[in-house]
């Protein structure tokens, strides 16, 4: 059996998980979410994934004079992950820090890093992200780690309360 090196074998979950993404959003017809939590080294690297529609949707309720191929507007979304998606870990909020953003013709790439020593137990994973312009987006958080490697789905739920919620996972 041939070994796969640490960038295959995450460049091939990535791509497992979009096609997941892609095949969840045709099927549900709902627009869907990925965020990646990938620990390299001494840290983890943060990934999300925002298709390029509904990002544009977000970005016009932030600043409706921002363009999604600027600076801005890159800079806009980037924010807008932190305020929408959160880790924490024994009670506390992981302090993570966006490094870039960028765009291509399908998805916004939004990148972080979060600087810790490797959990012990899993995190706590919340995600709103898309919910203000699709209300039934669906999240995929991919997690690969020496001590856990999953992926998770967050749904919606009807109510606010209960939408928060569901849309943290314990992984």
């Amino acid at each position: 059996m041939k070994k796969l090196t640490v960038f295959q074998f995450v460049q091939s979950i990535a791509l497992a998980a979009i096609f997941s993404v892609s095949a969840a959003a045709a099927k549900a017809e709902a627009p869907a979410s990925l965020s990646q939590m990938v620990w390299v080294d001494d840290h983890f690297e943060l990934l999300h994934y925002l298709p390029v529609a509904e990002a544009t949707e977000v970005l016009a309720t932030i600043n409706p004079e921002a363009a999604l191929e600027t600076q801005e507007g890159l800079a806009l979304l980037a924010v807008y992950v932190e305020d929408n998606f959160s880790v924490t870990t024994k009670g506390q909020p992981a302090q993570i820090e966006t490094i870039s953003a960028e765009v291509d013709d399908q998805f916004v790439y939004i990148y972080q890093s979060w600087a810790t020593d490797l959990p012990k137990s899993a995190p706590v994973i919340a995600s709103t992200l898309l919910e203000d312009v699709a209300p039934d987006a669906e999240h995929f958080i991919d997690v690969a780690s020496p001590i856990l490697t999953t992926t998770e789905s967050l749904k919606p739920a009807s109510s606010s309360s209960a939408r928060r919620a569901a849309q943290s996972v314990d992984i």
